[in-house]
């Protein structure tokens, strides 16, 4: 698989070093594209679930792919172990869920641990985009794929009040309620202080150590 990977990578950019002049300016938006990590992944959904593909393209973005495979690394083996004691429990399924299952609707329709894994990966990869410096209209839209649908939904009109002008993170923030009230409260505070990046950070650790505290006692 690494090797289909690497060939398919390796095609997308040699594509683009092939083209003319001309067909460079005819398509002048898009034709510095190679091919990326996330979207060769994306041709192989036997092998990666849609969290890791996510999780991947959002790296790309921010220019932080080495540490968010590290990340990456540290909750699957999470994950196996979890597993170890469940191998045939689809609902204890988060980053190796296969991509044949249907993405989730709504929040409770993920297991305990699929809402705490969601919410740990959701605030680290927020925090990362702005800490790398992508916008915070940009990265919003990017973690917004780690949610349900109808959470992605909500959360996406969230961005689209903010960009109109809407406070960050207050009104409409508030309305989240798959968020919990001491997260919104915490990265309202470092939005305040100035100190958004961080924030966020401390929230994914506040969620992690829960987490895995909760597989102490198997969720």
């Amino acid at each position: 698989m690494a090797e289909h990977l690497k060939r398919e990578i390796e095609q997308g950019n040699a594509l683009c070093e092939a083209m003319s002049p001309q067909e460079r300016e005819e398509n002048k938006a898009t034709w510095w594209h190679p091919i990326s990590l996330a979207k060769a992944m994306a041709h192989h959904p036997e092998h990666f679930s849609p969290v890791y593909i996510t999780l991947v393209f959002a790296a790309e973005n921010a220019g932080t792919v080495d540490e968010t495979l590290r990340r990456v690394q540290k909750a699957m083996a999470r994950e196996w172990r979890l597993l170890a004691d469940r191998p045939a429990d689809e609902q204890h399924q988060f980053l190796s869920r296969p991509a044949s299952l249907p993405w989730p609707q709504d929040w409770q329709d993920l297991s305990a641990y699929q809402q705490i894994g969601t919410l740990t990966l959701f605030f680290e990869t927020f925090g990362l985009l702005l800490i790398s410096g992508l916008a915070p209209l940009r990265a919003m839209e990017l973690v917004s794929a780690l949610l349900p649908t109808n959470q992605s939904a909500e959360f996406l009109q969230v961005r689209q009040e903010i960009e109109e002008g809407a406070p960050l993170l207050a009104i409409p923030v508030e309305r989240l309620d798959f968020i919990p009230r001491y997260a919104k409260e915490i990265a309202g505070l470092g939005q305040m202080k100035g100190c958004l990046e961080s924030a966020l950070h401390d929230v994914a650790q506040l969620f992690e150590q829960e987490l895995e505290y909760r597989l102490q006692g198997a969720l």
